[in-house]
């Protein structure tokens, strides 16, 4: 059995793409070249195009929004049991574009306090535990990688339209007791992964996707969204329920001071 100190880490790198899912709407404005208007490109680009997916897009608050919010911070807390010992971690993060993002964690598991930080810069992952830092190991890389992808789907609407990407509805489902609508999402840099989407209103819901982990164990993942409310004419889920492997079970986050900004300060990215 793995002691609480190593699965840490794990959790830690859970609660960043929990945390990155929440603020880190504007991928459209990201992915655009410096000096380059995203609209523009949005002309040019050979795009998809689903029922479930425009109405999705246009409930959270339009691609023209969603283009704007490009870096930004929020506050997070975690809740649940790893092996059965009670979790509940405190962190604030960072992000500015699709690959810079940190965050500060205090954790407690089962009455033991910890300190976490882990930036990722570009192809860069630090990672530091109390005083001690360390790079993380390159075989955590594609894990960490396809679980985020799949967490931040919601927020990743605008680039699911793009060339590359096939959608494929699935049956209809429900989650949390209502009627959800899904698209199921191939891409070849990609796991293949599920979003399911509120019948009636067309917010995300539900995503899921199947890895193997860094020691070669298929897992799965699935993260439904709730509580959305609006900041800068977007609305996103401030709740979210993770449901991982067994050892893991089920957490809960709760996100708080959701803030965006057009850029961050370089050295919160640089290594530890």
């Amino acid at each position: 059995m793995q002691s609480n100190k190593s699965k840490i880490p794990a959790i830690s790198l859970l609660i960043l793409g929990v945390a990155i899912t929440a603020g880190h709407w504007g991928v459209r404005g990201a992915l655009a070249a410096p000096g380059q208007d995203s609209g523009a490109t949005d002309k040019a680009a050979e795009k998809n195009s689903h029922p479930f997916l425009d109405k999705a897009i246009k409930a959270i608050g339009g691609e023209t929004r969603l283009a704007k919010l490009r870096a930004g911070s929020c506050k997070g807390k975690l809740a649940g049991k790893v092996d059965g010992q009670e979790l509940s971690v405190d962190g604030k993060v960072y992000w500015q574009g699709l690959d810079r993002s940190r965050v500060e964690l205090a954790a407690r598991v089962g009455g033991q306090d910890m300190k976490f930080l882990v930036v990722l810069n570009g192809d860069k992952a630090y990672f530091r535990e109390n005083d001690k830092s360390s790079d993380l190991p390159a075989e955590a890389g594609p894990f960490v990688k396809e679980m985020m992808y799949c967490m931040r789907l919601p927020q990743l609407l605008p680039l699911l339209k793009e060339k590359g990407f096939k959608l494929t509805p699935v049956e209809e489902t429900m989650v949390d007791n209502r009627p959800a609508v899904g698209l199921w999402i191939v891409h070849e840099d990609h796991k293949d992964s599920g979003l399911y989407f509120d019948k009636e209103s067309g917010l995300p819901v539900r995503s899921e996707i199947r890895l193997n982990d860094p020691q070669g164990k298929e897992v799965n993942f699935e993260f439904v969204y709730s509580d959305y409310k609006e900041v800068a004419g977007v609305k996103h889920p401030t709740k979210l329920k993770i449901k991982g492997p067994q050892e893991i079970g089920e957490l809960e986050l709760e996100l708080s001071e959701i803030k965006f900004a057009e850029k961050l300060e370089d050295k919160l990215f640089e290594k530890p």
